[in-house]
C-alpha cells in the first residue's frame, strides 16, 4: 500500500514538473510582432498571438493628421474614417496595431520595464546549470 501510494505521489510530482516546464512561453514577442504585416485582419493578429487583443481606443481621423506618429510602421489614413487600436500585453512586451476597417494600418512593440528578475524559472535553472559548468 505504502509502495503504490509512494509511487503514485513520484509519478503526479514528475507530471507537474513536466507540465510547468513545457507549458507555453509568452506569445507577445518581437519576433511575432515582426510577423504582422500592414494589411492582415485583426482575426489574422490574433491567431498568430494566440488570443484576441483588447480594446484600447476609437477615434476619428481628421485630415491630414497621423493618429499615432510615435507607430514605427504606418499606412496613411484616410481622412474622416474611424480607427482602433488593439493591444496585446505580454510579460515582457506589448503590441499595439491601429486597424482601418478590419485591416491593420499600423503597429507598434514596446518592451516593458519590469521587476529586475523576469526570467522564467526554466531560464534561471538553465543559466544555473551553464554557471557550474
Amino acid at each position: 500500500m505504502r509502495r503504490s501510494l509512494a509511487v503514485a505521489i513520484a509519478i503526479l510530482v514528475v507530471g507537474a514538473a513536466a507540465a510547468w516546464f513545457l507549458r507555453p512561453g509568452d506569445s507577445v514577442t518581437l519576433e511575432n510582432y515582426q510577423k504582422i504585416r500592414l494589411g492582415m485582419t485583426l482575426d489574422e493578429v490574433s491567431e498568430l498571438i494566440g488570443r484576441p487583443g483588447v480594446d484600447e481606443e476609437e477615434l476619428w481621423v481628421p485630415e491630414g493628421i497621423l493618429p499615432f506618429p510615435e507607430f514605427s510602421e504606418m499606412n496613411p489614413c484616410v481622412p474622416n474614417e474611424k480607427v482602433t487600436a488593439r493591444t496585446w500585453m505580454g510579460q515582457k512586451a506589448a503590441i499595439k496595431v491601429v486597424l482601418s476597417g478590419s485591416r491593420v494600418s499600423g503597429k507598434q512593440f514596446s518592451a516593458l520595464q519590469g521587476p529586475a528578475e523576469t526570467r522564467s524559472l526554466l531560464e534561471r535553472v538553465r543559466a544555473w546549470l551553464a554557471a557550474g559548468e
